[in-house]
């Protein structure tokens, strides 16, 4: 949902009556700001875990077309590893972003070469 969603004072009485009597509005740009802020923590955690672990990593991604007659189309980047302490497998999406046409593997590469270059 779109930031703005919550500058609507009827979702507001609607959540305070029913879920949190103490919820107050918070606008768009605050929850923009901490979200991007939250965002950069993560990104930057990530980054440190990554320089750290001796293990390879391997990225997926996913292109597809927004719903509903809109010509935008999307592509998510998702990196794969194994935890050496625990054999575990762990992923984390990396990237989310608009991807235009078209959706050919070199405009794919083109694409991850750009997310995994804000990774270094």
């Amino acid at each position: 949902m779109p930031f703005n969603h919550f500058d609507n004072p009827r979702l507001t009485r609607l959540i305070q009556r029913t879920l949190q009597p103490r919820y107050t509005h918070v606008s768009r740009a605050t929850l923009r700001r901490d979200c991007l802020k939250r965002w950069k923590q993560a990104k930057n955690e990530l980054i440190g875990y990554f320089e750290n672990l001796e293990t390879g990593v391997n990225l997926t991604s996913d292109v597809w077309s927004a719903p509903h007659g809109s010509p935008d189309s999307y592509i998510c980047v998702t990196a794969h590893w194994i935890e050496p302490s625990s054999w575990q497998m762990m992923k984390r999406t990396i990237a989310f972003r608009l991807f235009d046409y078209p959706h050919t593997g070199t405009n794919i590469f083109h694409m991850i070469d750009k997310v995994i270059q804000t990774f270094k």
